[in-house]
């Protein structure tokens, strides 16, 4: 189909049917979700873009170590021993290592959970 053709299918001028052809040719425009040659699996050219509006993960952490730091130092300690580690460890295995009872840690897991949580709730859902 001519250019001609086009614009009066259109009803639009030629000239402005070949301006947009012209446009769109020096536009080159790609697909965010089109595949990376050369990478493995299944990459896209939007995994390469960041948002400079999502936190970072060091963000995150730095949130985490200033939020950990206004726990009581056996908060943190629970905290710490509990999910600190590669390892889970039970509510009798901190107990036994800080010398308090099962019942002690979980109260000061509960505490200091609720403390964290109450921190991240207004970051999660600001406004």
């Amino acid at each position: 189909m001519s250019a001609d053709q086009l614009a009066h299918h259109l009803g639009e001028s030629p000239k402005r049917v070949m301006y947009a052809l012209a446009v769109q040719h020096r536009s080159n425009t790609v697909s965010l979700d089109q595949q990376l040659a050369g990478a493995d699996g299944d990459m896209t050219l939007l995994d390469t873009v960041t948002d400079p509006h999502q936190p970072e993960i060091e963000d995150d952490y730095r949130w985490m170590q200033n939020h950990l730091d206004l726990l009581s130092t056996p908060e943190r300690t629970v905290i710490q021993l509990r999910y600190g580690s590669g390892k889970q460890r039970s509510y009798a295995e901190v107990a036994r290592l800080i010398g308090r009872t099962k019942d002690q840690v979980q109260r000061l897991e509960r505490h200091a959970l609720g403390k964290l949580r109450r921190g991240l709730t207004p970051v999660l859902f600001p406004g």
